[in-house]
């Protein structure tokens, strides 16, 4: 048996439309938010500062968890994470590669507070 709808113009089926939710960091004074990293010369997050989200060209960092958005801040407030790689000065000194030679030094920077950020759950609508 096959259906025949009443109104010709009328869609049995309908679209459902694909919503999911990420998360961001937002600065509650002014409402900016943490771009996305640029990733140039090895510089990741700590890097950046909240920038306006209606600016041209600046893309919101979204997280999948929340628990990822706030480790992201967590280490962004520590300050700025420098990777070191110390080079041995000949292969007899250092012939197997080890932890010792490198590691992440961490800039402290003024003014970065966890308190002045939250988390906030963006939606996101999928076509």
């Amino acid at each position: 048996m096959r259906l025949i709808p009443r109104f010709p113009d009328v869609q049995w089926r309908v679209k459902p439309k694909r919503i999911i939710i990420r998360y961001g960091i937002r600065r509650i004074k002014d409402g900016y938010y943490m771009p996305q990293p640029k990733g140039r010369d090895g510089r990741g997050g700590s890097f950046m500062e909240p920038e306006d989200p209606t600016a041209p060209f600046i893309e919101v960092r979204l997280f999948n968890t929340e628990r990822a958005a706030r480790s992201a801040l967590v280490q962004w407030c520590r300050g700025k994470h420098h990777h070191v790689v110390v080079e041995a000065v000949s292969w007899r000194e250092s012939p197997i590669p080890s932890d010792a030679d490198e590691y992440t030094d961490i800039e402290e920077v003024p003014g970065r507070k966890r308190e002045d950020f939250e988390i906030v759950p963006i939606k996101v609508h999928l076509p």
